[in-house]
């Protein structure tokens, strides 16, 4: 895939073990072992009908050629700057998922009113958006060097948690406000 010419989408998140168990399907038959999670995270974003190119690094490198991953990791900047799409893969999405994304994009949408206060921190949704903020940026992606190029270089990115997904600014600027409410002296340390 030449990355200058071609219109792709790069896909960032934690590798776990390097355990290439599942096989990739090219065309009806086994081409390649893929990770776990790539297969998982694959099987969310693939579309039946639609072509899709896709930059995944344990996909797009020769993993058993040191000289070309050392090429790549150089080049990583580059490959996210041009992808003109971002996938960010947080694992499967938990039974809070759901109601921690709508009061995200209800953030985005209202701002922080007051009954949108109220209704984070007294309303039903309260547990949800404690134990959901928590548990996502506890991820193993949130732990990675490479992150802050990924985002910073990419370009419409978006978060991907099981079958739910989130544009990267509103999940941002979500937590920003969930921050400023100091929800629980815990969690707060985890936003910063």
């Amino acid at each position: 895939m030449n990355l200058h010419h071609e219109r792709y989408e790069a896909v960032s998140y934690a590798w776990g073990q390097p355990e290439f168990s599942k096989a990739l399907f090219c065309d009806g038959s086994a081409c390649m072992n893929i990770t776990p999670p790539v297969d998982l995270f694959l099987r969310y974003l693939r579309k039946q009908y639609t072509k899709r190119a896709l930059w995944i690094d344990s996909v797009s490198i020769n993993q058993s050629d040191e000289k070309e991953k050392s090429i790549q990791v150089l080049n990583m900047g580059g490959i996210f700057c041009h992808s003109r799409k971002v996938h960010i893969w947080l694992g499967e999405s938990s039974q809070h998922t759901s109601t921690f994304f709508m009061a995200l994009e209800a953030l985005e949408r209202y701002g922080m009113d007051k009954s949108m206060k109220q209704y984070i921190l007294n309303g039903s949704a309260h547990t949800a958006i404690v134990s959901e903020t928590g548990r996502l940026l506890s991820v193993p992606w949130f732990e990675r060097r490479w992150i802050l190029q990924e985002v910073a270089l990419g370009h419409d990115i978006i978060i991907h948690c099981g079958q739910l997904k989130m544009k990267w600014t509103i999940f941002g600027a979500g937590l920003n406000h969930i921050k400023d409410l100091s929800l629980d002296p815990q969690k707060r340390g985890v936003l910063g």
